[in-house]
């Protein structure tokens, strides 16, 4: 498993953060590599919900993913599969004063063909998605 993790201070109510995450078709609105996410027709066989995650950078273009669990204005763990390797997204909200605190933990699970090439390239995922996350930062902002 290659891990990396992310934090940063969000200036907006941890209410209006859960909330905005939990939405998970809202994912293509500040991830720069995802074009559109669509609710499906059908559950995971724990029953969760699954969504088609469609991508526009290089690579697989398609993926599904579900939102494993979640504890309301706390935590968000989002399971997606289908593309180079299955990952989950932690997303952890605490409150620091009038701001909100999020800690967003990545678990990259690559077959061992490809966990050596992931793992040199960890550095510039773990930063894609901190600009990701800068960009979520913006929209929260100014909502």
């Amino acid at each position: 498993m290659v891990e990396f993790q992310n934090s940063l201070r969000i200036n907006t109510d941890v209410s209006a953060v859960y909330e905005y995450l939990s939405k998970v078709e809202n994912f293509s609105k500040w991830n720069y590599a995802v074009s559109e996410v669509k609710k499906l027709k059908k559950k995971n066989g724990a029953g969760k919900e699954l969504y088609g995650i469609y991508r526009k950078s290089s690579g697989p273009k398609y993926e599904e993913g579900y939102l494993e669990s979640s504890i309301p204005n706390q935590k968000l763990v989002m399971v997606i599969k289908g593309g180079w390797f299955p990952y989950e997204m932690e997303y952890t909200l605490s409150v620091d004063g009038s701001q909100t605190l999020l800690n967003n933990k990545a678990r990259l699970s690559p077959s061992k063909i490809s966990y050596f090439p992931l793992q040199l390239a960890k550095n510039n995922l773990q930063k894609a998605v901190y600009q990701n996350l800068l960009v979520l930062k913006s929209k929260l902002e100014n909502y």
